[in-house]
This record gives C-alpha cells, structure tokens and sequence, in this order.
C-alpha cells in the first residue's frame, strides 16, 4: 500500500530485510525492543489460528516504524506481538522520522480491521500516544484499560547492603534467618552460557514441574527464553540447591542496566525453607557484584512478594482500538460501553451500602 509518500507492508520476521531490522534494538540495550525478542514469541509463544507480523511503515524506500503484531488466519490485525511474558511493547520509530505521519500511514493502512489491541504499553509512551492520535483520527475508537503492575527499584550507585536497608525489617530478618539456616546445606549455581546451558534448563523444568505454578500455555518456552538470553549474553539464570538437590530456580536478565526478573519457581516439598526469598536475595546479591546496575525490576503483577523487593510501581496499560466503521466495532464499543456502566452503578451501591 502506498500513499503520500509513504508505503506500508507486512513482514515475516524470518525475511526481513537488514534496513528494516535497524529500527529494532540490540537486545542488550533494550531486551523487549529486540528483533530477538519478537522471534522468541513468533516461534515459541503462538496464539492458536494466530502468526506473527511486522508492519514496516516507509517513505522513500526507508524504514520509518516498525510495528510488531498477530494476526489471524485471514491475515486481520489482532494486536501488538505481546504476551504474557512481555514486561512493555511500543512501537518502533527510527530517530528523527515525522512520528505523526509515519502513524497515520500505519492507521490507513488497517483502515479494514474491525477490532485489535495493543498491550503492556506504557501510559507516557510519546509514539504510542501519536499512533492513538492518528487511529483515532481514522475513526478508531480507543477503548483503554489497565493492563499490570510493574514493581521496581532504582539502585544506582548503591551497594547490595544499601539496598537491603531500604527493604522493610520483616524481609531482612527473613533473609538473615533463612540464609543462617541454609549456610551448610545450600549453594547458589549461576549460569548465563555454554556447556551448562542444557542441563540448566532441565533443572528449572523440575523444580517448576514441582511448584505451585500452572502449566504454561506454550510448549518448552522457559527453554526458548533461556537459549534466546543466553544467545546474547543478556541471561541469569540462577538456581538453589539445597543438600545437592534443585529446590529453586529464577530467569533473570540484565539489559539497559537493568536487571529483571522473568520467572520464577521453588519445589514445594522444600517451602519451608524459603528457597524461593533466598534465592532471590542471593541473586540479586551477585547481579548487583557483577554488573553497573540502575534498576531492579520484578516484572508484570502485584504479586504481594515484590512490594517487598522494590518500592516503586508503574501502571502498564492497553488498549482496544474499535473501528467505527463496522458492524463488529460498534459491538465492542456497546459492549464496553456497558461494561463501564455496570463498574459505576456497582460502585455508586457499595458507597450507598457504606452509608447505609
């Protein structure tokens, strides 16, 4: 599709030309702006009846935007390629481009979806707030949402026993007391590449198999997201054995200066012994010896652990864009347009209860 100057297409990650991939970050820079971290979830973290595409926006034959999506069977836009292993999305601008053309082109470009949705957005995101513009400005009606939580810490300049001091009391007792206990019996593995890399990913597969989490949805993707790291320096990997038997296991990665946790696991027959808070303690221990590191960040939801950890939260949101234009985006808006009714009448009740 060409129009104005500029022309837009839909890409396979797998064939994309080398001038549209220099809009994507080196992963050690900015990990969920890489084109490694796309083909990761393209390859290994795929909706059913879903595939991956990159929409590239050009003008003169020169990327301009890139943005990475799913669509369906029928080639119809879904939404931004995220998941529930994404921690932010946005989209990717080249420096300098004229942002708000560059999105209009995009939103002219799915004038034909019907009802689509990007996700783990942040909410001060200049590019995503001009591709909004523009989608709106085509007659898409946003319909916004809060999508998680993101709890992090700043720690600049800090030592690890500098931020174990801005922890509350109740945590660094646990610490102490846990560690002490463990001083004979535990040892920490760290593994970030080479000949381990294997045998590391079987041991966090039994101690999740043996954890309180669910099945995850997509076949041997904490082994996809370990290898993809590893490929690129970015990967911690980090496990506790305890009498020589794995009890914990976390997926860490340190890029941008910032390290963040993507999963974690203890095998609840050792719970006890709180492998899973000295696991953590441990690690971010040895990130903080090892690297200059200005932030730590625990990833998506409010798990109550991490309000522990980090003191810090962000509001990752999203967005339903419906096209006003079709039978089916009229029906999205009603539907949350009545939605957003139920919220406030069963507000306005339980403040007349109270009163009551």
């Amino acid at each position: 599709m060409t129009q104005g100057g500029y022309s837009v297409s839909s890409e396979l990650f797998e064939r994309m030309p080398a001038c549209d991939e220099a809009l994507f970050a080196e992963p050690e820079k900015a990990l969920f702006n890489s084109l490694l971290w796309y083909r990761t979830l393209a390859r290994h973290a795929v909706p059913e009846k879903w595939h991956a595409r990159c929409i590239v926006v050009r003008r003169g034959g020169v990327a301009q935007l890139a943005l990475p999506v799913w669509c369906d069977q029928h080639g119809a836009l879904k939404g931004s390629l995220s998941s529930h292993y994404s921690v932010t999305y946005r989209p990717l601008f080249a420096s300098g481009v004229n942002e708000r053309e560059a999105a209009q082109a995009f939103a002219r470009f799915c004038e034909r979806d019907e009802v689509f949705r990007f996700d783990a957005l942040d909410a001060d995101d200049v590019g995503f707030a001009a591709m909004q513009r523009a989608l709106e400005d085509a007659r898409f009606w946003p319909l916004e949402f809060r999508h998680f939580g993101n709890w992090h810490q700043p720690i600049a300049g800090w030592s690890f026993s500098e931020y174990l001091a801005h922890r509350p009391g109740i945590l660094r007792s646990t610490i102490e007391r846990k560690l002490k206990a463990l001083d004979k019996r535990a040892r920490m593995e760290w593994i970030r590449e080479g000949h381990d890399l294997e045998r590391g990913i079987k041991l966090f597969h039994q101690v999740y198999k043996e954890s309180w989490k669910q099945k995850e949805p997509f076949l041997d993707i904490h082994g996809a997201l370990i290898r993809a790291f590893a490929s690129c320096g970015v990967l911690r990997l980090s496990l506790l054995f305890v009498d020589d038997q794995a009890v914990a296991g976390q997926i860490w990665t340190v890029s941008g200066g910032v390290a963040l946790l993507h999963k974690l696991a203890h095998d609840e027959a050792a719970a006890a012994l709180s492998p899973g808070t000295a696991l953590t303690a441990l690690t971010i221990r040895s990130l903080m010896e090892e690297n200059t590191l200005i932030e730590l960040d625990f990833g998506r939801g409010d798990d109550h652990y991490k309000k522990l950890w980090a003191a810090q939260r962000r509001q990752r949101v999203g967005v339903v864009f419906a096209n006003s234009r079709s039978p089916r985006g009229w029906m999205q808006y009603g539907v949350s347009l009545l939605g957003k009714q139920k919220r406030r009448l069963w507000k306005q009740n339980a403040l007349e209860d109270v009163a009551a």
